[in-house]
Order: C-alpha cells, then sequence, then structure tokens
C-alpha cells in the first residue's frame, strides 16, 4: 500500500471514528459504539501493517509532513514511491 493511501485511509477512518463517537453521544444507541471500536482496530491494523518503508522495513512513526514532502525513509534514505 502506498502512503498516500495509507494516510487517506487512514483520515477517513478517523472522521468516521469522529463521526460515529458523536452519534453515540447524543443517541445512546450501542450500534455506534462498535462501529467506533471497531474503525479503531482497523486504523491501528493498517497503521502497524504498512506504515513502513519497504526498503528497510523500519516504522516511520506517525504520520508527519516530513515523510510526506521529503519522500524518502528516515532510517535508511532511499527515495519512496508515494
Amino acid at each position: 500500500m502506498k502512503l498516500k493511501t495509507l494516510i487517506k485511509t487512514a483520515i477517513g477512518l478517523a472522521l468516521m471514528l469522529i463521526i460515529c463517537a458523536i452519534i453515540f453521544s447524543v443517541t445512546g444507541v450501542t450500534l455506534f459504539a462498535y462501529i467506533t471500536l471497531g474503525a479503531m482496530v482497523v486504523m491501528v491494523a493498517l497503521l502497524a501493517l504498512f506504515n513502513k518503508c519497504p526498503y528497510c522495513g523500519k516504522h516511520f512513526g506517525t504520520l508527519n509532513a516530513n515523510v510526506i514532502v521529503t519522500k524518502h525513509c528516515p532510517h535508511c534514505g532511499r527515495w519512496l514511491d508515494i
């Protein structure tokens, strides 16, 4: 998975998480609480599996602007195909 795709997916899941949490707090329907927990699990799994360099295998850490702007791995220095 490319880094841009991962970032867009993480942002989409975060928005879904926020919306479901707000709906749960307003309505009290537990289905939205379960959807929120599921979105959190999926987001953590995506970041744990795909937020790493394809060459050296080290994790980037947080998805910050440094990796996106420079487009290279902070550990091994190889250019990333973003």
